[in-house]
């Protein structure tokens, strides 16, 4: 097959799924893992297709070997042992189905199809600037789902379809700055970035997401600062990843919710996940070298690890809520999840990669276009699941992949003017 057709195809299968995605993520995303399983199906499936023409380079296969073995290895081992009592088997299986699923959507945006007239970065900027504007338009009392509604096309409305795509929005938002700056002249490009800043903090103001809002505010800061020097930025960032991996238990141990009792009067949402927090680190210190097991949050009893207040019973009511487990089935921050499924040695484990990353992405930071992007694409993950998601479902297995797909597309993309205005419409 001729490389130029097989770079093409690649090409449109990675665009069709970002579109794929963004459609989703707007109006059907729900929580449902029979929903989510046969999305994520069909993507794996155009991947796969994709991967037919392209091979993923084989460190890339490594890495994602070594991270299969190291999560699952151990995460079967709390399953099947005693030790565990918590440990959930069938929440392993389903959980390492949707890893190596999830693996072949990533695996196809690790190949960078170098054509002349590439229509990724044109449909990703297309997808972010009709997004903002959907979820503008959606969250300003035109309610564009009923409309749809009546052309047989069932949608998805909600608190947590709202949030779901307010976090998509952030991260694509990012990785359309990038690709802007590779499809237009400079002028245009940062006319285009500007209008795609405006529209994107238009649609989260308006919208139900703190977490997708804050995590906006401090991804943008970090971007300007990352123009002075991206490099010494990243260290720091990478600092800060493995010290709040290493101390999250510890942090709130020693600032317990009552000492933040103050943030009630500001937000009771906030207030609310400091009591998550402590009550997840209580947990994490009542077997904190092995953890509990994995999925072991769906099924650990929180009672005995609330934390003890004299006041706001009805937060602590509501952390309980759900027959004494954690809300939802999980304690809402990424790092909680994985100390208390596998304690100090699921911790190291991952600041191992953590490690690995920093050498893998230091060579972008002296890049211009893309150090300040990654910092920013990291920076708005770290916020986002550190205060919402983090669970195995599927819905959320497959934001994890996005965000890496945003990576993606930023470190592997072209410098180059991959396309101008005339050859676009030519």
């Amino acid at each position: 097959m001729n490389v130029k057709a097989s770079n093409r195809r690649i090409d449109f299968k990675q665009a069709i799924i970002i579109v794929l995605y963004t459609i989703y993520a707007f109006l059907y995303a729900q929580n449902i893992d029979s929903k989510g399983n046969a999305f994520l199906l069909i993507m794996s499936i155009i991947a796969m297709l994709g991967l037919l023409n392209a091979r993923p380079s084989l460190e890339f296969l490594k890495s994602v070997i070594m991270l299969f073995l190291v999560i699952f290895g151990f995460s079967l081992l709390t399953t099947i042992s005693g030790h565990w009592p918590n440990g959930n088997n069938d929440w392993t299986f389903a959980s390492a189905n949707k890893f190596i699923l999830c693996s072949f959507v990533i695996s196809i945006f690790t190949h960078c199809a170098s054509t002349e007239k590439r229509i990724l970065p044109i449909v990703t900027v297309s997808c972010c600037i009709c997004l903002s504007i959907f979820m503008i338009a959606q969250n300003s009392g035109l309610d564009l789902k009923n409309l749809l509604t009546k052309f047989s096309i069932q949608t998805v409305d909600g608190d947590w379809n709202e949030k779901y795509h307010s976090f998509w929005l952030v991260f694509l938002t990012w990785t359309s700055f990038f690709s802007a700056s590779t499809c237009f002249t400079n002028k245009k490009a940062n006319l285009i970035n500007l209008l795609i800043f405006v529209y994107t903090t238009v649609a989260l103001l308006t919208s139900y997401s703190h977490s997708a809002i804050l995590a906006w505010i401090i991804s943008s800061l970090i971007f300007l600062l990352s123009k002075f020097n991206a490099k010494l930025l990243w260290k720091s960032i990478t600092m800060f990843i493995a010290f709040y991996i290493l101390t999250f238990p510890l942090i709130w141990q020693l600032f317990p919710a009552s000492y933040w009792e103050w943030t009630n009067s500001i937000n009771e949402r906030i207030f609310a996940r400091f009591l998550l927090f402590e009550t997840a680190s209580n947990a994490i210190f009542d077997n904190w070298f092995w953890g509990h097991g994995f999925g072991s949050s769906l099924s650990l009893s929180i009672s005995p690890f609330l934390p003890e207040l004299t006041s706001h019973n009805n937060h602590l009511e509501w952390i309980s809520q759900q027959e004494g487990l954690f809300p939802g089935g999980h304690p809402h921050n990424i790092v909680a999840l994985i100390w208390l499924d596998c304690g100090l040695l699921g911790a190291l484990s991952i600041l191992f990669f953590v490690y690995k990353s920093y050498f893998w992405l230091m060579p972008m930071m002296v890049i211009q276009q893309k150090g300040p992007i990654i910092n920013s694409l990291i920076i708005s993950a770290i916020v986002i699941f550190s205060l919402s998601f983090s669970i195995w479902q599927t819905d959320v297995v497959m934001t994890y992949a996005m965000v890496i797909v945003s990576l993606m597309v930023v470190i592997k993309g072209s410098l180059y003017k991959i396309c101008s205005e005339k050859d676009y419409y030519n």
